[in-house]
């Protein structure tokens, strides 16, 4: 089994509390629902911090679906 991240981990622990057996690509798509209603991607230009900072949480959550999505 490979290693997660902490941020992965403490999903999959918070998911754990209430489910069997985990739908990880489940998961996944759930995390990138919300960047995707959160911050959607044609509204970011990259021209303040503001937008930047929203960038940044929108790869982070991407980054955790897709290490879920390869997670075995």
């Amino acid at each position: 089994m490979s290693e997660l991240s902490q941020a992965a981990q403490a999903l999959l622990n918070a998911y754990w509390l209430d489910v069997e057996a985990p739908p990880w690509g489940v998961v996944a798509d759930v995390l990138c629902a919300v960047a995707d209603q959160v911050i959607p991607e044609d509204e970011l230009y990259a021209r303040s911090c503001c937008e930047f900072t929203g960038a940044t949480i929108r790869k982070a959550l991407l980054d955790l679906a897709e290490e879920l999505r390869n997670y075995d």
